[in-house]
């Protein structure tokens, strides 16, 4: 039988591990802030977890041909730190050298929302074409409002992917919606999990993954924001 001192045990790691893993629990106690709110017009793509090392990517052609003005990075756009910072000498240098990777064009504006510490560098500096936005930020496109966050905040990333592959719906996102009180009416999009996924009712999306990683398949969806329509896209 297992004795009271390893039930105890038990019980005070569950305790631990849950608060540890899905940090949104929290949120009653330490309400979230937007960091940023942004206006925008046109059609606007999230998409998010590029995880670049030395890779190049070519979105101009999907972007040219569906007519996207404004691109929204939802966090894990590097692998690491240290891939931002081979970039250049400084934040402007390497900020200027993110469109050329990305295949993106100077006509197209791209804004920047930080994901995880192990992947993502804490950029300050901004230029005309690449606005870094914070961990957090509000938009409203055309009248349709938005959150965009990264999603770190719902789990460790593994348990995220094994949770979204496994019960094939946003649950995590839903719960986290809630426990931060937004507005019913507002959508909130994540990156973080690499599935992609929606549910209209609820107002939740989750963009998929643009890179291969151990245990985690490619999954290179975004989220289209046009004229009130939030749906998932195949960027081919």
């Amino acid at each position: 039988m297992i004795s009271d001192v390893l039930i105890k045990i038990y019980l005070l790691l569950l305790i631990v591990f849950i608060p540890f893993n899905f940090r949104f629990l929290l949120y009653k106690i330490k309400p979230l802030k937007i960091e940023n709110k942004i206006k925008l017009s046109g059609k606007t793509l999230f998409i998010s977890d590029l995880h670049i090392k030395d890779n190049f990517f070519n979105l101009g052609n999907f972007l040219e041909k569906n007519g996207i003005k404004n691109v929204v990075i939802v966090g894990d756009l590097f692998d690491s730190p240290k891939y931002y910072k081979k970039l250049g000498k400084n934040d402007r240098e390497r900020m200027e050298k993110i469109p050329k990777i990305l295949g993106i064009n100077s006509i197209v504006r791209i804004y920047f929302i930080r994901g995880t510490r192990l992947h993502d560098p804490d950029i300050k500096e901004k230029t005309l074409n690449f606005i870094p936005l914070g961990k957090i930020a509000e938009f409203d496109i055309d009248g349709t409002k938005i959150i965009a966050t990264h999603g770190d905040d719902l789990s460790d990333g593994i348990l995220a992917y094994i949770i979204s592959r496994v019960l094939k719906r946003p649950i995590l996102e839903k719960m986290w919606k809630k426990f931060a009180r937004i507005n019913r009416d507002t959508w909130v999009i994540f990156g973080h999990s690499h599935v992609a996924k929606i549910d209209e009712k609820h107002r939740v999306a989750s963009c998929g993954g643009f890179k291969k990683l151990p245990f985690v398949r490619e999954e290179p969806y975004g989220i289209l924001v046009s004229d009130g329509c939030v749906e998932i896209v195949w960027i081919h």
